[in-house]
């Protein structure tokens, strides 16, 4: 998992308190293809502000994935704390709008439950895959920081691919996300481009030859 240099001031607390599960989980990173002699973090950044949206599908069912990846993907929800800071109080489990309180004002979680309206129902595993790595949502908005993508770009594949499968596993919950609380120029989520120019450390891992 990469590190991000931005200190705590976008990190939510409560992932700030589970962070620590994301260390022992053993999660893969992607390799770098030739690896560099010295071994060192390869960086990656982009600066456009606009993606293009992806088509939605249908809800693929639990059935298509192998029980060994849903057991996976849950194992990795778990050690990054998804359920943590996806459940409000009082709410259903995973289904969003917890305060994600940080120093530039407060940003709601949004429904990670697959449900074709409101939630994560009708997203291809390509849009966890742009969400993880590059911060852009499924209409090719910016993500907030406090998504943590800046903590999951390197994750691998396969991890990927279980944490998508896990996901579309769960019971799916109607469960419209609350509006953010960002004060200008914060809420416009365009400037995200120039905070991943800064602070984003993306792509794989170069690591030192055996």
């Amino acid at each position: 998992m990469s590190r991000s240099r931005t200190g705590a001031g976008w990190l939510p607390g409560c992932w700030r308190r589970n962070s620590r599960n994301v260390e022992a989980a053993h999660v893969q990173t992607r390799d770098c293809v030739p690896a560099d002699p010295g071994g060192h973090r390869h960086r990656r950044v982009f600066v456009l502000a606009w993606h293009p949206a992806l088509d939605p599908i249908e809800v693929p069912a639990a059935k298509t994935f192998e029980a060994s990846q849903l057991q996976r993907g849950e194992m990795l929800a778990s050690a990054g704390s998804c359920a943590t800071c996806r459940t409000a109080e009082r709410g259903a489990r995973n289904a969003g709008s917890y305060p994600l309180k940080t120093g530039f004002g407060t940003s709601n979680s949004t429904n990670i439950t697959p449900d074709p309206a409101t939630g994560f129902g009708n997203w291809s595993e390509a849009v966890l895959v742009n969400a993880m790595r590059e911060g852009i949502a499924h209409d090719g908005t910016q993500l907030y920081p406090a998504f943590l993508s800046d903590h999951v770009t390197e994750s691998s594949d396969e991890d990927v691919s279980a944490l998508y499968a896990y996901l579309m596993s769960l019971a799916a919950v109607s469960a419209p996300t609350k509006g953010n609380k960002l004060p200008f120029p914060f809420d416009v989520r365009a400037l995200q481009a120039g905070w991943k120019l800064l602070f984003l450390d993306q792509g794989c891992v170069e690591r030192a030859a055996d």
